[in-house]
């Protein structure tokens, strides 16, 4: 069983708020529910292509807190 990524997951919540938009008729609501999931997919976006990124953040040193001496 493979298994799943970060992104994968956000959509999956995105078209959680599909379904729910889908079931509601309140228009407010439904352009709320489905706002939501606009905002899930570019989540998952971001995500997807930060696991493609090689990056390695280090601490920049700061020599107020270098140790004591």
């Amino acid at each position: 069983m493979k298994t799943m990524l970060m992104w994968e997951s956000y959509l999956d919540t995105a078209a959680e708020f599909v379904r729910l938009a889908g079931r509601v008729s309140d228009p407010a609501l439904k352009l709320k529910l489905m706002d939501m999931a606009w905002l899930w997919l570019q989540i998952a976006d971001q995500a997807e292509k930060n696991s493609r990124a090689d990056l390695v953040y280090e601490t920049p040193h700061h020599p107020e807190h270098a140790p004591l001496q």
